[in-house]
């Protein structure tokens, strides 16, 4: 059943958590915080307050209006959450060759029961089983290599808690095919710049993973994306 104050009400609260979520790192600071100096710090966040709030109205305005409000919520949460996270890893992998993992592990656990309950009130055995394909890839990445894939395991996690419960199978499917592309053309183009210009240069594995699923998820509206096959 579609409320339109309480769909406003439910977006606004998911914008706030979403902007303070983004300060998060201003007020617990992550080892290496000073690699970065305290302007760019502040910046980053106000970034990414900013973007959050703006690719949540986004959303907004792309559901239908008979859309029932718990995917309003839920969509709104899981894109402010995964905006915050997209700004600063693209920043600070490219800057530092680091990832700020806590913000990674905040946003899948809070998202993980708003994502379960939103699959298990839109169930398609297809999206819940690629969304657990993700967590467990994650875990098991995490398991095997966790001095390499620490971040990147918790990126996919992410996914699956986040993007994959929202976008279903299909956003999924396409998601993976420019995940794998971009990987591909990035890691080429790294290749070529490290030889050229910079050796010390890294390839900033997470935004590319996280990226093309947040684009489907922020488009999922527009896109028709949503659980089930057909869809």
């Amino acid at each position: 059943m579609y409320s339109l104050p309480l769909s406003i009400a439910l977006l606004a609260v998911a914008a706030i958590f979403s902007v303070g979520f983004a300060f998060f790192p201003l007020k617990s600071k992550v080892k290496w915080h000073e690699e970065l100096n305290g302007s760019t710090w502040r910046t980053l966040a106000t970034v990414a307050a900013l973007f959050a709030v703006a690719a949540i109205v986004v959303v907004f305005l792309g559901l239908p209006r008979h859309d029932d409000f718990w995917r309003v919520f839920v969509t709104s949460a899981a894109v402010g959450l995964t905006t915050v996270v997209m700004v600063y890893s693209f920043w600070t992998d490219i800057r530092v060759r680091k990832v700020d993992r806590r913000i990674l592990v905040a946003a899948a656990w809070a998202t993980l029961l708003t994502g379960a309950a939103y699959s298990i009130t839109h169930w398609d055995p297809w999206t819940a089983m690629a969304a657990a394909g993700m967590i467990i890839l994650g875990g098991l990445v995490y398991a095997g290599v966790p001095s390499i894939g620490a971040s990147d395991a918790r990126a996919l996690i992410l996914i699956g808690t986040a993007v994959v419960p929202i976008i279903g199978i299909r956003g999924f499917v396409d998601a993976v095919y420019v995940v794998c592309f971009a990987f591909i053309f990035f890691g080429a183009a790294m290749s070529i710049y490290k030889k050229q210009f910079n050796p010390e240069v890294s390839f900033p594995a997470v935004p590319i993973l996280l990226g093309p699923f947040w684009v489907f998820l922020v488009a999922s509206p527009y896109l028709g994306l949503a659980p089930g096959f057909l869809q």
